[in-house]
């Protein structure tokens, strides 16, 4: 090989290396170059690209068609899915699994439940009809007797089931259902306070704790209920109440009465049995409308008496027992006078007053027979004995007695306790005598030593 030849080799090889210099540059700057490519958006938003729409479809719609298989209930697709077209380097092009995981991650899916109403307000999302009618079914079921002929069984609320889409965590079980419906509401109620009324009576009336009202009453000693006072009471309410009509014939008794044959044979206060009675029976139609177990309503649609029921007959004594009086009074209690007989704030004052702590014993003034025990106006609990020969006496203001009418008592005899009853300004036992219905100072009877 002559030098020309090997010279012109060397040119050959330094073109096929500039050559291969040159594309490779080309290529280089070609890769840098920005790509055509198709962003995917959610809801507006960029989460990935791909080189293709064709692969941006597929892959959404393989995402969602496993989403749908795999789910526990039946979903749907919330989020809007659109594509553009863009550029980006090279480097920035996503791979099919690294789309599928963006799409994942940003996709939101609701599920298709059925939205329980009461009155307009949700109660609860059941994943099916079935499942809430169920539910609705065994609230009716609680309140049902299947001893007893239902008429109707209805909701007191207006019950609605409607479709609706949710986020899946808002479905709810029955037993969570169940559970919301046994634990009840708090509907917040106010009382007024009657006389009479403790926290014991009120917590008792309304099936409540007392230390339910002390929360509900913070600011308020509810040891110190005031009448007219106005309280908070916080009553478990049921979500749903369910009405219920009841067709019954029940045997019922028809009591018997008592009457009462007033006779000479026995003495005023004796009583005897003359016929003892029985009561008699019926068969009663009713039909009876309760609110969650609760009777609301009776109403009687027949009635049949099958066996008439016998009065009982007491006889009652008329004849008054002969009075064998001394004539001469004893002080009816311990104490002072204080009041005397005769003209007092322009009436007269029938009697004395004798100044006594309440309860103390009130003895009978002389041998009598009880024809009087109960109240007077203005005298309160009172006695009043009959000693004979027109002579009467009254003990009154009264707390209590030891007496019936009829009763005879001897003289000392304790027939009532002193008190503070009918028209009094404290504490004192009212002593009267009176002769033929005329009042008598009774300190002309009395030694009061």
């Amino acid at each position: 090989m002559n030098i020309n030849n090997l010279k012109t080799m060397d040119m050959k090889t330094k073109a096929i290396i500039a050559g291969v210099v040159l594309v490779i540059g080309v290529t280089a700057y070609v890769q840098q170059l920005p790509k055509n490519v198709v962003n995917v958006l959610v809801d507006g938003a960029v989460v990935g690209n791909t080189s293709s729409e064709a692969i941006a479809l597929k892959t959404v719609d393989e995402l969602i068609a496993t989403t749908i298989e795999n789910a526990p209930y039946e979903v749907v697709s919330k989020s809007e899915v659109t594509y553009e077209p863009a550029r980006v380097d090279n480097d920035e092009i996503m791979g099919k699994e690294a789309l599928a995981e963006a799409l994942e991650a940003s996709l939101v899916f609701n599920v298709k439940g059925q939205q329980l109403t009461i009155d307009g307000a949700p109660y609860g999302t059941f994943a099916s009809d079935k499942e809430a009618e169920e539910f609705l079914t065994a609230v009716k079921r609680q309140f049902l007797n299947e001893s007893e002929e239902i008429v109707s069984s209805e909701f007191v609320e207006t019950i609605a089931i409607e479709a609706v889409e949710v986020p899946q965590e808002e479905i709810v079980s029955f037993d969570d259902a169940w559970s919301r419906f046994e634990g009840g509401k708090d509907e917040l109620m106010t009382y007024k306070i009657e006389p009479g009324d403790t926290t014991w009576d009120i917590a008792s009336k309304f099936d409540m704790y007392v230390s339910d009202i002390a929360a509900a009453n913070p600011e308020i000693d509810i040891d110190l209920l005031q009448i007219g006072q106005v309280i908070n009471l916080n009553i478990p309410m049921s979500y749903i109440n369910v009405r219920t009509k009841t067709h019954e014939v029940v045997e019922e008794d028809i009591i018997n009465q008592t009457i009462y044959e007033k006779t000479d044979t026995l003495y005023v206060g004796e009583s005897k049995l003359k016929t003892e009675g029985t009561n008699g029976k019926k068969m009663v139609e009713l039909e009876r409308t309760a609110i969650n177990g609760v009777l609301e309503d009776q109403v009687v649609l027949s009635e049949e008496v099958i066996e008439e029921p016998v009065a009982t007959v007491i006889l009652s004594g008329s004849k008054w027992r002969e009075v064998a009086s001394t004539g001469e009074f004893i002080k009816p209690t311990s104490g002072t006078i204080t009041s005397r007989f005769g003209m007092r704030w322009g009436r007269l004052h029938a009697g004395i007053d004798i100044g006594t702590a309440i309860g103390t014993p009130v003895k009978a003034a002389d041998n009598g027979i009880v024809t009087k025990v109960g109240y007077i106006s203005g005298y309160g609990k009172a006695v009043i004995l009959d000693h004979g020969n027109g002579r009467t006496t009254l003990y009154g203001h009264l707390s209590g007695y030891a007496v019936q009418v009829g009763q005879s008592v001897p003289k000392g005899t304790v027939v009532a306790y002193s008190g503070a009853t009918g028209n009094v300004t404290g504490p004192c036992l009212h002593f009267e005598v009176r002769e033929n219905g005329t009042p008598i100072d009774p300190l002309k009877y009395i030694d009061l030593n």
